[in-house]
């Protein structure tokens, strides 16, 4: 098995998130000599730094403090939690985020059977407190989530909601690109690792869960989250030469939208607003009137 872990959580004044996440990752069933915690605050206020501090008074497990800056969003907090940890794997996950006490052994048992792969990831469940927007269930609800199947396997794409790099990767492939505005963020590394002919592998035994309480749940703030989400992903589509035909796009936006309004689903509309603002925003790229979100930097270790 590897070494030694450092888990990475970048955060952002949820501590009502980030506290169960710690509790659930200080209760892990591996030697808790072989991996710390490191927690890379990315606000400006002081609440996260007392919690963190409250968690880790007298436990067995290194919880570490780090302050990214304020205000320089997850990327830049992700490299901020490489440069001042020391794991051999780095392990990347959210603040809102629920762990069993066997996802990180199952992770290192995964990373232990696929020497030479430089990503891994594993599942990513979504749970919502009740009393959410309306979802029927048959669009996904816009929160981010992963499932590559039952068996472990090589695949194009994990998220950083629960995502592990060795060390050493970040030696050849650089850091994230802390220029790189939320949604896409972490994708571009990927993208970068495996352009440089790397491999991403899936771990199926060490799924998370993602999870959203029903008061961060209102229609007004899916909506303009999905509209964010599709101006970004439009951007980083293009810049990566990744955009979809324009008719797929549409035709999604037109068959969610239709169903948002024949159904009451709140969870459609939201992704019919991300398509639409995705259609919009690449029309403006392709005039000329938009922006790219790439920094041009890459930093290195």
């Amino acid at each position: 098995m590897p070494d030694s872990f450092s888990i990475v959580v970048p955060t952002s004044d949820r501590a009502r998130y980030l506290g169960p996440a710690l509790l659930d990752l200080l209760d892990q069933k591996y030697p808790c000599e072989r991996f710390e915690v490191v927690v890379v605050d990315d606000s400006e206020t002081a609440g996260v730094r007392a919690l963190v501090k409250e968690i880790a008074l007298g436990g067995a497990v290194p919880v570490r403090y780090e302050h990214s800056g304020g205000g320089r969003g997850p990327n830049a907090a992700r490299n901020v939690g490489i440069e001042r940890s020391g794991g051999d794997i780095v392990a990347f996950v959210d603040d809102d985020c629920r762990f069993t006490r066997g996802w990180l052994r199952n992770l290192a048992e995964g990373i232990d059977r696929s020497p030479g792969v430089e990503c891994y990831g594993g599942p990513i469940a979504v749970w919502l407190e009740p009393g959410h927007p309306r979802w029927c269930g048959r669009e996904p609800f816009p929160i981010t989530s992963l499932d590559h199947g039952p068996s472990d396997r090589y695949v194009d794409l994990v998220f950083s909601a629960n995502m592990a790099v060795p060390r050493a990767a970040f030696d050849r492939h650089g850091l994230f690109d802390a220029g790189l505005p939320i949604y896409g963020d972490e994708t571009e590394w990927v993208l970068r690792l495996r352009r440089a002919g790397g491999l991403v592998w899936y771990v199926a035994a060490a799924g998370v869960t993602h999870t959203r309480l029903a008061t961060d749940l209102t229609p007004r703030g899916m909506l303009g989250a999905a509209g964010l989400r599709g101006v970004r992903a439009a951007e980083f589509d293009r810049a990566e030469g990744l955009a979809p035909p324009r008719e797929l796009t549409a035709r999604a936006a037109l068959r969610t939208s239709l169903h948002a309004a024949g159904r009451g689903c709140w969870s459609a509309a939201a992704h019919g607003v991300e398509k639409w603002a995705y259609l919009a925003q690449a029309a403006r790229l392709r005039r000329g009137a938009g922006s790219l979100p790439h920094s041009g930097r890459r930093a290195s270790m």
